[in-house]
């Protein structure tokens, strides 16, 4: 097979000197959109004493940002194994998705995700292009004890060192004034090539071929490292840090090599400058590899808050709002320079006159030498309402192309023409949500990139088993994933609802409102299953998952410390429902006196027998004495529940039944099911099991349909109806 043709140092340094040309002017605004963030004044001469900068799009930039940094995603697994079970799917899935959990909240970064997110969403509201690197990581661990002494206590002057490798999954912010992209790309994974510039020294480069144990970076011996980090584009990276550098200090005591990560198809390049006295600025090859990854994409990943169809490029807040910015501090310098003078009065007196110096303080004076005393000359003030009326108007071309106030958190918008009444303020808050979701979407296709190669990362690389821990309605739970979980045909997405940037209170009364709805759901459920005679099943509401999600609305982590146990909880159950147990004769008598005795003969003969502990202990009472009608009424239905509770064994039994040799016991069967068919407490389907028999003229006594108003005294089981 002919060896792929490997691009050239020089092909490379040729990319990326006309990146560099081609990207200069687009590189300089997004300078001035960072200078505007922080709200720096330029040296640019202008004719208004004020310099004041008003701070309109840092407002809308941070409550963006805030927003979407506030998120967590909810991943969702799906497995697609039609050669496993539904329950292995859903355990498989669920798996796969605590890994990805774990991975999020990670102890070994060495930055919290959200610090990581929080550079590239940055760059991507101000220059409407951010940048991340999704990478499979490699690292030690370093673990220090102490060992206990003879006599128990530890001995301070000693330690144990435990080192273990350890992968994970990980992404690295980059700066987007190092990226350097195909002026032909229209897309992040078809861009034909794409160069990361950035700086490292040689003992990271030494240290991670240590790591390794190969030699993953070569000819480092041609390289030499500079003190100097200055380029081309070194003023565009001192604005964009300008809030954490406020100088452009270079640390000349380490040595750092430019390095150049250079993508090109299913190819990756590591380049270095030289920094040779010959040739300072040739390349020289340090790693040369075939995309390790089994996703098969560049392992990069572009944030945007706004995409421009078919660039590469996205659009910020700035780009249609920096000129916006300029004129809202254009009229407010403009209004207070006006104010200056207006309260500054000036002095007015003639020609011949002459005043001498003076200090404006209560009780000074004023000396002058003429025949005219000089008189106070007073500039008009400033109209408040002409600013007002530009500003509100700047507001609302802001806010067009922006977020609204509403949805920064500011208890008033430019856009509402409502005049305050809540139906109104609630549309607006609901129009702003609509455009906030419209740039959530973006930003929630970004984190479902980098949880797809995430996935796939677990598949190709995770070689141990973790455990992690979680909690199940109210309960600290242990699970642990193994490299097989990850195996399989497997699809990604997020839950929308996790990636919802509504606040705190607006979380928890949606929250109020859904339990309300499901609670009135769930009545309603019980009311149509009781008409319908249960033909369809009550809904049961999980309050302990109710109350698991709640509490992770409003932030309280211990939750299941305000729960009982659940064996507490059983315990407590059964021992306030036990029934007390009553001997099978008390059945026997009752059917006796229900059906008469070959009814009863009948039924022990096909084995139904009475259950003693759904019987309710009851004195010894003559049968005689039994009064259907006003004593044991229900008593005597619990009884009769018994019979209906067993009709799946009678109706086995009934397939199966020969005729009887005493035809007389086959008719008491045949009146018993008539009298219970009256009374509504069978269906006219069970008489087709029984022998084809007429009633006879004299039905045995029947159930009554309807309790009586007044329940006897005596103590009747609660488990039997």
């Amino acid at each position: 097979m002919a060896k792929e043709k490997q691009t050239t140092p020089e092909t490379w340094q040729d990319r990326y000197s006309s990146a560099v040309s081609n990207q200069s002017k687009m590189f300089k605004r997004f300078s001035n959109w960072y200078d505007s963030l922080y709200a720096v004044v330029g040296v640019t001469p202008s004719p208004w004493r004020s310099k004041m900068h008003v701070p309109v799009m840092a407002r809308q930039t941070w409550a963006l940002v805030s927003k979407f940094l506030a998120i967590k995603p909810g991943w969702q697994v799906k497995v697609n194994d039609p050669n496993i079970g539904q329950n292995n799917i859903e355990d498989k899935a669920e798996k796969a998705q605590r890994k990805l959990e774990y991975d999020y909240e990670n102890p070994y970064m060495d930055e919290t995700m959200r610090d990581k997110l929080f550079a590239a969403l940055l760059d991507a509201t101000v220059t409407g292009t951010g940048l991340v690197k999704v990478c499979w990581k490699v690292d030690e661990s370093e673990r220090y004890e102490r060992l206990p002494s003879k006599d128990g206590t530890v001995d301070l002057s000693k330690e144990k060192k435990t080192t273990k490798k350890i992968a994970y999954n990980d992404i690295e912010p980059v700066n987007i004034f190092n990226v350097y992209v195909s002026p032909a790309a229209t897309n992040l994974y078809e861009a034909p090539w794409i160069i990361i510039k950035e700086y490292k020294s040689k003992d990271e480069l030494q240290e991670a071929n240590d790591l390794a144990g190969v030699e993953l970076y070569k000819n480092l011996d041609q390289v030499q490292g500079t003190n100097s980090q200055q380029d081309d584009t070194s003023g565009y990276n001192f604005s964009r840090n300008r809030l954490t550098n406020e100088q452009n200090k270079t640390d000349k005591t380490v040595s750092m090599l430019k390095i150049f990560e250079c993508y090109e198809s299913d190819m990756l390049y590591t380049y270095a400058e030289s920094g040779s006295a010959k040739n300072k600025s040739s390349w020289v090859l340090l790693r040369s590899q075939k995309n390790p990854y089994w996703h098969g994409k560049y392992p990069l990943v572009k944030f945007h808050v706004k995409s421009k169809p078919f660039q590469f490029w996205g659009e910020g807040l700035f780009e249609t709002t920096y000129r916006l910015q300029a004129g809202y501090n254009d009229a407010f310098n403009h209004f207070l320079d006006q104010w200056n003078l207006a309260e500054n009065s000036m002095l007015m007196m003639p020609e011949t006159g002459n005043v001498n110096d003076y200090v404006v303080e209560p009780g000074g004076v004023l000396t002058y030498r003429g025949d005219q005393a000089p008189q106070q000359f007073k500039h008009a003030s400033p109209d408040g309402n002409m600013l007002q009326s530009i500003l509100a108007l700047m507001d609302k071309s802001i806010e067009g192309v922006t977020i609204s106030q509403y949805a920064a958190g500011l208890p008033n918008s430019s856009t509402d023409n409502t005049k305050g009444t809540a139906s109104g303020i609630l549309h607006l808050q609901q129009a702003a949500g609509d455009i906030v979701s419209f740039m959530r979407n973006n930003f929630q296709q970004s984190i479902t990139q980098i949880g797809r190669m995430w996935l796939s990362n677990n598949q190709q690389y995770m070689q141990d088993p973790i455990t992690v821990m979680y909690k199940a309605k109210g309960e600290k739970k242990q699970a642990t994933i193994t490299p097989q979980d990850m195996q399989g045909d497997m699809e990604l997405m997020i839950d929308d609802k996790s990636m919802d940037p509504a606040n705190q209170d607006q979380k928890v009364q949606q929250f109020l409102a859904y339990v309300n709805q499901v609670q009135q759901l769930q009545q309603a459920s019980v009311m149509q299953a009781q008409s319908t005679k249960y033909a369809t099943p009550p809904l049961y509401v999980d309050f302990a998952a109710l109350l698991e999600n709640f509490s992770q609305i409003v932030g309280v982590t211990n939750y299941d410390k305000m729960m009982l146990p659940s064996d507490q909880v059983n315990k407590a159950m059964q021992s306030a429902q036990t029934p007390e147990p009553v001997a099978n004769e008390r059945f026997s008598t009752d059917i006796n006196q229900l059906y008469g005795s070959e009814a009863a003969q009948w039924l022990q003969k096909h084995g139904i027998q009475a259950d003693p502990q759904r019987m309710q202990q009851t004195p010894n009472i003559d049968p005689a004495k039994v009064n259907l009608a006003n004593v044991e009424v229900k008593a005597q239905k619990n009884h009769a529940d018994m019979v209906l509770k067993t009709h799946d064994h009678a109706l086995k039994t009934a397939e199966t039944m020969t005729p009887s040799p005493n035809p007389q016991a086959d008719q008491n069967v045949v009146d018993m099911a008539h009298g219970l068919l009256q009374a509504g407490h069978i269906t006219p389907d069970i008489m087709q099991h029984l022998p084809q028999l007429p009633p006879s003229q004299q039905q045995p006594q029947q159930m009554p349909q309807q309790m009586p108003q007044q329940m006897p005294q005596q103590p009747v089981n609660p488990g039997g109806m």
